[in-house]
């Protein structure tokens, strides 16, 4: 009989159970006697190994005394093994951040204020001027730098007192010859900053000083700085002065644009002065230089209003009649004839109903051209352009049927008209 048949005897039904406990004892066993070598080698020291305790700290042969592997699973490793531990690669030196020279802080700042980065120029501008040992010109420059900054943001009692500084240093030593000639540059564009900030803050009489100031050094710049000295007139109220200033701007101006839009703008200042004589006179300026038809068209429509103002009703009408001469299809042409039209001014009616055509104003336009119609002879060389016009206005006006009844007419009377084409494509969208 076999041992296990000797206890399924003794034991009885219940022998599995015996079996796997004596199973668990064993291996409870063999962890409490294997074990520590895994999970705590230090506890106890490999075959030939001693363990030297030294305040408190574990020594073994080849670990110098203070170094600790704790927690640390290859030197744990290496140390059951007998074998030294891997070091690790030192961490790297953080590369320090190069110190900007003064002229590099200040190029930073002026790229600051280009993206629009005011704020951020400002600091860097800043940290320049609280630096020790800066050059003058590199200080003087990030003091004006800095003005502008403060300007870009509408920060205009800032701006005023960093101009108070820029001024103090730009007073408070001889210059050698070499460096004067920049800083009476720097010093005159200081003027021009001066008057924006005071501008900002409505004080507009200290403005137009500052302006006049800047002029004394630039004067080639009044195009461009007189306008801004007759704003500060028209915030005061005095329309005189902004005349003058505009007068002035107009004068100086090279470029044709630029001097026809400020001597528009004069002719409208001498208009609200009630000086109509001199605004008609700006005006015909405006026609010595404009080329362009629609443009001169709006100066006579504008000449006809200011001579309409003055009482001159035969000066107006004839600045109106030759806006609509000059482009028939611009909006001008048709407020001249509507200013016509309010008069009774006789006007021709085939150029009634062109212009009416051009903006839209389909019935003026059906009204003229079928009253013109009705007293043209068939010879007329612009019956078949009327014709068209006419066809036209009908579609415009949704009267479809109406327009293909004028364009057969056409199609039919006026083979050879050079509308000829137009008549087809026109009549053919009025089916669609």
């Amino acid at each position: 009989m076999s041992w296990l048949d000797t206890l399924r005897e003794t034991v009885g039904p219940r022998w599995p159970w015996l079996l796997v406990l004596v199973g668990a004892l064993t291996l409870a066993v063999t962890i409490g006697l294997v074990g520590p070598q895994f999970f705590n080698p230090r506890t106890k020291p490999l075959p030939g190994q001693a363990t030297i305790q030294a305040g408190g700290q574990d020594i073994s042969p080849g670990v110098a005394a203070g170094a600790s592997t704790a927690g640390t699973p290859a030197a744990a490793i290496a140390q059951a093994q007998g074998t030294p531990a891997p070091t690790l690669p030192p961490a790297p030196t953080p590369t320090p951040t190069a110190t900007l020279t003064p002229p590099e802080q200040l190029t930073e700042g002026l790229r600051l204020h280009r993206l629009g980065d005011y704020v951020a120029a400002r600091d860097r501008l800043a940290t320049l001027l609280a630096s020790e040992g800066v050059e003058r010109p590199i200080r003087l420059q990030a003091r004006f730098q800095l003005v502008k900054s403060y300007l870009g943001d509408g920060h205009y009692s800032e701006a005023l007192a960093a101009l108070a500084q820029l001024e103090g240093e730009l007073n408070s030593a001889a210059v050698e010859a070499s460096g004067r000639a920049a800083e009476q540059e720097l010093a005159a564009k200081a003027h021009f900053l001066r008057a924006v900030a005071l501008a900002g803050l409505g004080r507009y009489g200290e403005t137009i000083a500052a302006y006049r100031a800047f002029l004394d050094a630039y004067p080639a710049l009044a195009a461009a700085i007189q306008p801004r000295i007759a704003q500060s007139y028209l915030a005061l109220g005095d329309s005189t002065g902004a005349a003058a200033a505009y007068r002035a701007a107009a004068d100086a101006a090279a470029e044709p644009a630029q001097k026809v839009t400020l001597l528009e703008t004069l002719a409208q200042t001498y208009s609200n002065l009630g000086r109509y004589a001199d605004a008609v006179a700006a005006y015909d300026e405006i026609l010595d230089v404009a080329r362009n038809a629609g443009y001169r068209a709006q100066i006579h429509y504008l000449a006809g209003e200011t001579l309409a103002l003055a009482g001159d009703e035969a000066g107006a009408i004839a600045r109106w009649r030759a806006a609509t001469e000059e482009a028939p299809d611009s909006n001008a042409a048709h407020q001249s004839l509507s200013r016509l039209v309010e008069r009774q001014v006789e006007f021709d009616l085939y150029r009634r109903g062109m212009i009416n055509l051009s903006p839209g104003m389909w019935l003026p336009a059906i009204n003229a051209f079928t009253a013109y119609l009705a007293d043209a002879p068939p010879e007329d060389e612009r019956a078949a352009d009327a014709l068209l016009g006419l066809g036209q206005a009908y579609m415009g006006a949704g009267n479809y049927s109406a327009a293909i009844d004028v364009f057969d007419r056409l199609l039919e009377n006026y083979p050879d008209c050079d509308c000829f084409g137009q008549a087809w494509l026109d009549k053919a969208a009025s089916q669609a």
